[in-house]
């Protein structure tokens, strides 16, 4: 069986920033800001390795959510995700100063990892890491509800004859 491993996945996004820096396409010390244009200034510099490190002082896009008022249920796309940290003008505490686990880092990561790669976190992932290594049951699957062979994990029908995952519906 396939089983969803949460915020593990969090390691293989960092891994994917550490091949495209030994690559070239980036730098740890690159600010968010030079590839996520779309992000408010903020009071300080947040560079990628405060991202990896969760010391980058942001706040959680997920805390943000239910703050207002949106359950871990609801249906989330990325889009949306990105423009609720797009539009944070603070943060928690300075740079580098103090570690808070927080899912934001990870989210803006991938997105990096897309654009600096030119094709999604999954295929990157697949084509440098799960490939490479075997893994042909391994598999980074952003969307939440796509139902996927062998996954171990509750669905629900989706009123047209077909079934979706259920549960978590953020698409992170």
């Amino acid at each position: 069986s396939r089983l969803r491993i949460a915020s593990v996945s969090k390691q293989f996004t960092v891994t994917a920033v550490l091949m495209l820096a030994a690559q070239g396409r980036l730098r740890l010390d690159d600010e968010v800001h030079a590839h996520l244009l779309e992000l408010a200034p903020l009071p300080h510099a947040v560079t990628l390795e405060h991202l990896m490190r969760n010391t980058s002082g942001l706040p959680d896009f997920l805390q943000m959510l239910r703050l207002g008022g949106v359950g871990l249920d609801a249906r989330i796309d990325r889009a949306a995700m990105l423009r609720c940290i797009a539009g944070n003008r603070h943060l928690n505490f300075a740079p580098g100063s103090r570690f808070l686990y927080c899912n934001s880092n990870f989210l803006l990561l991938g997105l990096v990892v897309e654009r600096a790669a030119g094709c999604s976190l999954g295929d990157f992932l697949q084509q440098h890491v799960f490939g490479p290594l075997g893994l042909r049951d391994t598999v980074l699957d952003v969307a939440c509800d796509t139902p996927l062979p062998r996954l171990a994990t509750p669905y629900l029908p989706d009123g047209q004859g077909g079934w979706r995952r259920a549960l978590h519906g953020f698409e992170h």
